[in-house]
């Protein structure tokens, strides 16, 4: 069991009504599909006093994808006090970004300029949640970690004492990133889980570990492709050749891409399919906090298990059946209904918020039955 280190059990405090959701599309022409659009929105919908922030990038979407963003942002003039919208483009987040920061914050940039070659929008997903101009917006979600508050109202004070500055999906030796609780006015040193974890992600973009994507695929799913085995082990020689990429994980990460879309049998196939997962799991995403927190007693020290906050948000280490982080799913709370029409959709919402609105505060829905 977590047991704290003496020598930090301070007091600390996190947000009861802060979240935030990242969204990177992988088509320019569509900002998010409709019925996840929805299902952020109810979000909101359903839990009055509750903010939430989606955090997008402009420069990969195109004309008809930053007017359908436009039209989301629309939709429902009753929620624009609870929700609001993130552009990692825009001045307002980069000139947040602390100096140290900046590296890392390119690395994203990088995922989503080589969507096509090798970039991965999981990935630059996995960077952006750590950033600060990020994390100070509120905790930090994927999309399809379902987020229930009926168990747990907000304060009158609108926050929660916490065990420690950062908490994290850890159980049984298993960590997550799906969710990123971060205390309110954490100081640089008490940040230092979060920083460890950015400096070790920007040395994986550098080259640094790539041997961890082969190292960490299935004992079986090796034994039965001994010759992609070998052909993984000599691509990481190459995309790490002094020179040879300017960026080594996406480079490798194209190439891996390569061998998996033209795999020519079900072992082949099983093992690309692998190694492609690994290269963001072990780089971006889980795999790094687990190095982080068994190799670094330090940055360790500032970082605990949920606690309560994972009764909010039920990650994959809970046992809630998410899709795995380097690919983006299709969110599993407030299932939407049989009807596809947006306008109908819009007006029901718009229909919910009134009808809620005119309800005494004991009768509000506040969350998944």
């Amino acid at each position: 069991m977590f047991k704290m280190p003496e020598e930090i059990k301070p007091n600390f405090k996190a947000s009861d009504n802060d979240w935030v959701k990242i969204w990177f599309s992988t088509d320019p022409s569509q900002f998010m599909k409709k019925e996840m659009s929805d299902q952020f929105l109810e979000l909101a919908i359903f839990n009055e006093g509750k903010r939430f922030v989606l955090v997008y990038s402009s420069t990969i979407l195109d004309k008809q994808g930053k007017r359908q963003l436009q039209e989301m942002q629309d939709s429902i003039p009753e929620l624009q006090d609870q929700i609001s919208y993130l552009d990692i483009d825009s001045e307002e987040f980069i000139s947040a970004l602390k100096d140290y920061e900046k590296e890392l914050y390119s690395c994203a940039k990088a995922e989503l300029a080589n969507l096509s070659t090798g970039g991965n929008a999981a990935a630059a997903s996995d960077i952006v949640r750590i950033l600060s101009p990020c994390f100070t917006q509120g905790h930090y979600t994927d999309f399809d970690v379902p987020l229930d508050f009926s168990e747990f109202p907000s304060s009158p004070e609108g926050e929660r004492s916490i065990v420690n500055s950062v908490l994290i999906p850890m159980r049984g030796g298993k960590y997550c990133n799906d969710v990123i609780v971060v205390a309110k006015s954490a100081t640089e040193e008490q940040l230092a889980f979060i920083t460890a974890i950015q400096r070790k992600i920007v040395k994986a973009y550098q080259g640094d570990g790539l041997e961890r994507i082969s190292n960490n695929i299935s004992h079986k799913i090796a034994l039965d492709a001994p010759e992609e085995v070998e052909q993984l082990k000599q691509m990481i020689q190459t995309a790490n050749t002094t020179g040879t990429n300017p960026n080594p994980l996406i480079a490798l990460r194209s190439a891996i891409k390569t061998k998996l879309n033209t795999s020519s049998s079900p072992a082949s196939s099983a093992f690309w399919q692998q190694a492609y997962m690994r290269s963001v799991m072990n780089t971006t995403g889980p795999g790094v906090y687990e190095q982080v927190h068994k190799r670094d007693s330090q940055a360790a020290a500032h970082v605990a298990p949920l606690g309560e906050f994972g009764f909010i948000a039920r990650s994959q280490v809970n046992g809630q059946a998410n899709s795995s982080s380097w690919v983006p799913a299709q969110p599993t709370s407030f299932p939407l209904k049989a009807e596809c029409d947006p306008q109908k959709i819009a007006h029901d919402m718009r229909q919910a918020f009134q009808e809620m609105k005119a309800q005494p505060p004991e009768a509000k829905y506040s969350g998944p039955t």
